[in-house]
Formats: structure tokens, C-alpha cells, sequence
């Protein structure tokens, strides 16, 4: 009986040509343009190259948290108790009530992310997960009466 779809080996093999074909092809279109740009430094001496330069964020500096890490530990008690009384709607309604420098402090305080790098969006998921984490480990089976 045919197979209609082709061995995983073939398939790799076939993979790993296309990947040697575009790298190549990448290789020789940077080896172009720098013979292009050195033609154009050779007809246009004052002509300058373009400096790397990294994107510059859209954002304005973020504010650190004014919080001890005793509150951000108290804040942290404060969703635990929320998720355990509502659930998610209830540490949804608890952590958007924090500013997003603290909800970014405690996900640091929590050992998630840096202070500088880290997103709000990934300390909300971080703390989230922290929260649910405790949760599960606080777990106490309640013997049946």
C-alpha cells in the first residue's frame, strides 16, 4: 500500500537542503551588497555608512516601585487571598487595582524577570503563576466527617 506522505528521514534531508540553498543565497546577497557599498565608498569618498543603531523604544521610561518588599510580600498575600475566595476574576480584579511598576516589582520580588527588561504583561503572567503555584502547594485535603 502507497504512502501518500514522505519518511521523516527524507524528510529532514530535504529540509536541511533548503536551509544550506538559503543560507547560501543569503551569503552571496550580503557579499553583493558589500561590493555595491564599496564601489559607492569609491565614487562618493565623503559617503558615510549607516551606524547600527538599536531601536529606540516607543515607551517612556518606566518609574521604579516606591514599595518595601515587605509590602510587595503583603501585596502578594492580598491576590493569594483573592484567587482563593473568586478565582481568576478575583486576581484579575486584585492586580489591576496595582500600578504596573509594582505588579513589575513584586514578579522581581518573586524571582521573575529583571526590574529593567521585564514586561508587564509577562510579570501579570509571572505573578499569576506564582499565585497558583502557592495555591497547589497550600493545598489542604480536608478530612471527610
Amino acid at each position: 500500500m502507497p504512502s501518500d506522505f514522505t519518511p521523516p528521514s527524507e524528510e529532514l534531508q530535504r529540509l536541511a537542503d533548503e536551509i544550506s540553498l538559503l543560507r547560501r543565497d543569503f551569503q552571496t546577497g550580503i557579499a553583493t551588497l558589500g561590493r555595491m557599498e564599496k564601489r559607492l565608498k569609491a565614487a562618493f569618498p565623503a559617503y558615510e555608512t549607516k551606524k547600527k543603531s538599536r531601536p529606540q523604544s516607543s515607551e517612556e521610561p518606566r518609574s521604579a516601585s516606591g514599595k518595601t518588599p515587605d509590602q510587595l510580600n503583603a501585596d502578594f498575600d492580598s491576590l493569594l487571598v483573592a484567587t482563593k475566595e473568586r478565582g481568576d476574576v478575583g486576581f484579575e480584579s486584585a492586580i489591576s487595582a496595582f500600578p504596573d511598576e509594582d505588579v513589575i516589582a513584586l514578579a522581581h520580588e518573586l524571582g521573575i524577570g529583571s526590574l529593567k527588561t521585564t514586561s508587564v504583561r509577562k510579570a501579570r503572567e509571572g505573578v499569576r503563576k506564582r499565585v497558583q503555584e502557592s495555591l497547589l502547594l497550600s493545598y489542604e485535603r480536608k478530612p471527610n466527617t
